[in-house]
């Protein structure tokens, strides 16, 4: 089982570096739904006249980190500040020995850091898909509120994203925001290379018994 999770792995961070340039255009255009959501969202709730302050700079504060984020994670799939040339380095190993033969002849890190990247990318999109449906909750709790029609369209599409509006979600959302950030920057690989090399401070070499 072990084997086929370690194949499916290495076969998926060759793709990722094939198809990086794509997953970076989609991040972009996930995080334009947003900031267009974002400001949908508004225009409503001040048409409905249903706006509260506090909820508002609120709201607007977070969906303006989270859209941000979107968009350096999409820019630093590609030119990561550290450690940035890694994708190109794999893609080319890919196109040239394929994803078995880059993963054995890529240098000490390079896969890992692309592994990085990948999951960072992953978990950005799953942010911006919590946000998305944040936005289509708040629109059709506004119109559910004020007995918008059709009434059964509203009540179907706050049920299905419905689970975006509580507080836990956005919190654990921007929290996979900034794990998102750590990855495709760079900045989680070499954190855990910096923890494996104080962990390993902590194990005692045994000392060689001299021979008499």
């Amino acid at each position: 089982m072990a084997f086929f999770v370690m194949f499916g792995l290495v076969v998926a961070v060759a793709r990722y570096s094939q198809y990086v340039g794509e997953i970076a255009y989609a991040l972009v255009l996930f995080s334009a739904v947003v900031f267009v959501g974002t400001m949908l969202s508004f225009v409503v709730f001040w048409a409905k006249k249903c706006v509260d302050g506090r909820s508002v700079v609120w709201r607007i504060l977070l969906s303006s980190v989270l859209w941000t984020t979107g968009w350096f994670n999409a820019y630093w799939l590609q030119n990561a500040p550290l450690h940035g040339d890694a994708v190109g380095r794999l893609r080319a190993r890919v196109e040239q020995y394929g994803a078995i033969g880059a993963f054995f002849k890529a240098p000490p890190g390079e896969f890992q850091q692309v592994a990085n990247q990948m999951i960072g990318a992953f978990l950005c999109l799953l942010m911006l898909v919590v946000f998305i449906a944040l936005c289509l909750a708040s629109i059709s709790g506004v119109y559910i509120a004020s007995y918008g029609r059709p009434r059964w369209f509203w009540l179907s599409l706050f049920w299905t994203n419905g689970w975006a509006v509580q507080l836990w979600v956005w919190v654990l959302a921007v929290g996979v925001g900034v794990v998102a950030l750590f990855c495709t920057s760079g900045v989680a690989f070499d954190g855990g290379e910096a923890l494996a090399k104080w962990f390993s401070t902590l194990i005692p070499t045994p000392t060689p018994t001299p021979t008499p």
